[in-house]
């Protein structure tokens, strides 16, 4: 068992589900095997999760929390436990968090998206999780999210300070550098990837189908679209109108053990998207050795830096022209996907688990004011040769 010595923090796994899970289950083992030597995990989670605690070793320690993730019972239940288990610092990787707990607090934000006009929640449940989402940022000692660009959105859309946000990126997991396995796709080669969620309109798919479209029409080349990752029946209307037919897949969701390969295979991987607090799927594409274009919004340029193509997310004209380049030219293909192999290898969950570590060494030594804040920004200046392009002909 960890020593009297080591400080005690709370780590909130009840959010390793659905697009948290990732993030969720890789921060933690990274925390754990940074800070072993400091500090002692107590992990709150689904009785599933037991055994994924267990790995971590002796630095880590599992509770069982049997409450909800969201209402009345868990605000009461959650400072119980915290108090029971001589808990000195709680780290919530999600917005929900016991409001009136009574050690200092960390929460994750990844993005501001239920303030947006891409929310997918309306009128009363949309005012519950942004009251929610007010009450954390007010409530929490420290805020972590994953972009400076994210940083920026918080400050400007909850009110708090840029000094109460740290960043610590996002990172790839080791399933997007798994093998790939050409085979797999081989069906549908040549293609271009793309992935959507039910966020259809801030991830733009319908714009990615239009852009395909041009470039069949213009170009003669047979390339098919697949499309990952699940919609809503209205989204799978929506790209039906933008012309998801023929050639058009929609396949859904894509198991880890075949990422690597759905990425890998493509002629490009594209992101549209309007609005992202991260955008995780073009580093992984980037890590299977994809070239990668990309819409010119949001966090995209912090995250992708040099190793992408940028567009105007508004312009379907100006994607397919990239498409074209990128299938014509088979030496901007090599050097873009080397480009992004070493792109993807610059994050990783050891970095931000450090710089996470030393946040909870600041809330703990009472320092609050020299709290880390955002990494030094990143500014990319596109070159507009390289990311515009010659018109096609």
């Amino acid at each position: 068992m960890a020593s009297r010595e080591m400080k005690r923090v709370a780590y909130d796994l009840r959010w390793r589900s659905g697009t948290l899970d990732h993030y969720v289950s890789l921060l933690l083992a990274a925390l754990v095997a940074e800070g072993s030597d400091e500090f002692h995990f107590v992990c709150y989670g689904d009785p599933k999760d037991r055994e994924l605690v267990q790995r971590l070793g002796e630095a880590a320690e599992f509770r069982a929390a049997l409450w909800p993730r969201y209402g009345l019972a868990a605000q009461i239940a959650f400072p119980r436990a915290l108090r029971k288990d001589r808990i000195q610092l709680l780290h919530c990787p999600f917005y929900v968090m016991p409001l009136w707990a009574s050690v200092p607090t960390v929460v994750t934000f990844h993005d501001v998206i239920p303030f947006t006009p891409y929310a997918d929640k309306r009128g009363l449940a949309r005012f519950v999780v942004c009251s929610m989402y007010g009450m954390a940022a007010r409530r929490a000692t420290a805020i972590v999210t994953v972009s400076n660009f994210s940083r920026r959105d918080i400050a400007r859309v909850l009110r708090v300070p840029e000094s109460k946000v740290t960043v610590a990126h996002d990172a790839p997991g080791p399933y997007a550098f798994l093998e790939p396995r050409p085979e797999c796709y081989a069906p549908y080669t040549p293609y271009f990837a793309c992935m959507t969620a039910r966020h259809i309109e801030s991830k733009n798919t319908v714009v990615a189908v239009k852009a395909w479209r041009i470039f069949r029409e213009r170009t003669g080349l047979p390339h098919q679209l697949l499309i990952g990752g699940k919609t809503t029946e209205q989204g799978k209307a929506l790209l039906a109108q933008a012309g998801c037919g023929a050639g058009c897949h929609l396949l859904g969701f894509i198991p880890d053990a075949q990422l690597s390969s759905f990425f890998h295979s493509a002629e490009a991987f594209i992101i549209p998207s309007l609005y992202e607090g991260f955008g995780l799927p073009p580093l992984e594409a980037m890590a299977a050795g994809a070239p990668v274009l990309s819409s010119n919004a949001a966090s995209l340029p912090e995250v992708c830096g040099d190793a992408a193509l940028y567009f105007n997310p508004a312009s379907a004209e100006e994607l397919a022209s990239l498409m074209a380049q990128v299938a014509r030219d088979a030496s901007l293909h090599a050097r873009l996907a080397e480009q992004g192999r070493r792109r993807a290898q610059q994050f990783s969950y050891q970095q931000s688990a450090r710089r996470i570590l030393e946040l909870y060494r600041t809330l703990l030594s009472g320092d609050e004011g020299s709290s880390p804040a955002a990494a030094p920004e990143e500014r990319w200046v596109a070159r507009n040769a390289e990311n515009r392009g010659a018109p096609m002909r």
